[in-house]
């Protein structure tokens, strides 16, 4: 199963909140997706696909976080 295949099969299963960090992908050590370097090519497909949407967040300081909304459609006709 590709990455992008294993990150779509966790949001349909409403393993992560929505919206959610890019982070929060990598950090839950998921077959294919437990570094940085994976995941993002992962959420890029998903992006490409309409699964998901960046979320723009406001800046504190220190790196900028990238955050995700899911798109409602993907639960409801189970895209």
């Amino acid at each position: 199963m590709g990455v992008a295949q294993e990150l779509s099969r966790h949001i349909r299963a409403h393993d992560l909140p929505d919206p959610f960090k890019t982070r929060e992908v990598y950090r839950r050590h998921w077959h294919g997706l437990d570094l940085p370097e994976k995941a993002k090519p992962a959420l890029d497909v998903l992006e490409d696909a309409g699964w998901i949407r960046p979320l723009e967040l406001g800046h504190a300081s220190g790196r900028p976080s990238e955050a995700w909304v899911i798109n409602p459609e993907v639960y409801a006709h189970g895209k």
